[in-house]
């Protein structure tokens, strides 16, 4: 019986013994947060972060304004200065535009009131752009006004100068050339100061722009043809009249009136030919 007892004492403390080895100090411990939900905070995507809030338009409006209204006064102004350029000439604007640039400068006394000193400042201040473009308009209104005048009105009633006594046999040949010669659109051949009766006018458009017809020679207008050559053919014509130098040219181009001067010379000088050719066999004949 004894034995009994010793057996079952020495099992409830191998048992005892167990229970304490299996067990653990998580249980005395206080239940811990579950770490899933982080994990599962960390597999998710972050949130984009949220759109700027747009631009006020009430900048863009602004600039808007300021941009159409910078654009109109420039319009403006160059209307304005188109019809003063046009409506009237350069006296005329620089009186009437006197008071205002003077405005610009204007001031008071020094017994004047600060008020009086104040007004006057903003009175000026507010002048002097307008006086200053007024400024500049009349300055390249002039300088452009005598680049111009510089070449349409020469600074003598002579376009040429006094020839010497031992050249006044020297035939005067006039070419138009536009935009080439200074004054090539003087048609008045009287202002050449040479002889009428020894000058002579080549133009495309002679007749109708020369104030002198009977002292020009109407060739065909140049239109850059290569095969042009209106003027090569007149070559012969005028070493004619230089070699026979006659009195009046105007005599000798009346005779060929309504007709090509080079060609019809060249008809004129083959003509001559045969007369003299027929000349000078009969010659021989009277001497035989």
């Amino acid at each position: 019986m004894s034995s009994i007892l010793r057996s079952r004492a020495r099992l409830y403390s191998i048992v005892s013994r167990n229970d304490r080895r299996f067990s653990s100090p998580v249980a005395n411990e206080p239940p811990r947060e579950p770490i899933i939900s982080s994990s599962i905070i960390s597999d998710q995507t972050p949130e984009p972060p949220s759109p700027a809030p747009p631009a006020p338009e009430a900048g863009k409006k602004s600039w808007t304004v300021l941009k159409y209204g910078l654009v109109a006064a420039l319009t403006g102004g160059i209307a304005t200065a188109g019809y003063a350029t046009y409506s009237y000439s350069l006296d005329e604007i620089d009186q009437k535009t006197k008071a205002l640039r003077a405005s610009a400068n204007y001031t008071t006394g020094n017994d004047a009131s600060s008020l009086d000193k104040f007004q006057a400042y903003l009175r000026a201040a507010a002048m002097i752009v307008p006086a200053k473009l007024v400024d500049i308009y009349l300055d390249l209104r002039r300088l452009a006004e005598e680049q111009v005048r510089g070449f349409t009105e020469p600074t003598s009633d002579k376009l040429l100068p006094d020839l010497h006594p031992l050249e006044q046999h020297v035939f005067t040949l006039v070419l138009d050339l536009n935009e080439t010669l200074i004054y090539s659109d003087w048609k008045d051949l009287s202002m050449l100061n040479r002889d009428p009766a020894k000058v002579i006018y080549i133009s495309g458009h002679a007749l109708e722009s020369s104030l002198q017809p009977e002292n020009c020679i109407e060739v065909k207008p140049w239109k850059g043809e290569a095969d042009d050559t209106a003027l090569l053919d007149l070559i012969p014509f005028l070493e004619y009249v230089a070699r026979h130098r006659p009195a009046d040219i105007r005599a000798v181009l009346a005779s060929y009136q309504g007709r090509d001067i080079g060609k019809e010379f060249i008809e004129r000088s083959k003509e001559h030919q045969r007369r003299m050719q027929g000349q000078k066999k009969q010659g021989r004949l009277w001497r035989h």
